[in-house]
């Protein structure tokens, strides 16, 4: 059971909500964002290798900058590292920004020293802080995300359809 990695899609909801995405919701044509948890470690590497892929394949047509939430990832080992840096690599090869938050400072300092960091960009990693805001790094991630789009905006998700100069405010919900 500790080699199980779950993978879940969030999106952010006609009232500024960043939630579980569910069958109805149309996911941004330009910004997709994941929450993955569990062990990172060579007995999860078969899955997370398959949620990747997911993520991969999702990030295909017009995707423009993935959100990878990683608060829950825990025990990283060189195996699992390996694979999240090719898959960071295969992504900026694609043209597709990489944000990572929810990064507790342990890891930080483990995908600095792997190199990672170097390859997703330090101002794209949010580290989780404890703040007493919730989802602070994700939500920060997130506004990032969409600056990096700029007017380049699906039509369709609520943020893209945000007047200019409009502040929008962001929540969670679980």
């Amino acid at each position: 059971r500790a080699a199980r990695m779950h993978l879940t899609e969030l999106v952010s909801a006609e009232d500024g909500v960043v939630r579980e995405r569910v069958s109805t919701d149309v996911p941004c044509d330009r910004v997709r964002i994941f929450s993955l948890e569990g062990e990172l470690f060579f007995g999860a590497a078969s899955e997370l290798e398959q949620h990747l892929e997911t993520v991969e394949q999702a990030a295909q047509g017009g995707v423009r900058v993935l959100v990878l939430r990683v608060k829950r990832v825990r025990n990283p080992d060189a195996v699992c590292l390996e694979i999240l840096d090719r898959f960071v690599i295969r992504m900026r090869e694609a043209k597709v920004a990489v944000v990572m938050c929810g990064v507790r400072p342990d890891l930080m300092q483990v995908l600095r020293t792997s190199g990672i960091v170097e390859h997703v960009g330090a101002e794209h990693m949010f580290v989780f802080q404890e703040t007493g805001t919730v989802w602070s790094s994700t939500l920060g991630a997130i506004r990032f995300a969409f600056e990096m789009i700029g007017p380049d905006t699906c039509g369709h998700c609520p943020r893209c359809r945000q007047r200019p100069g409009e502040a929008r405010e962001w929540s969670y919900a679980i």
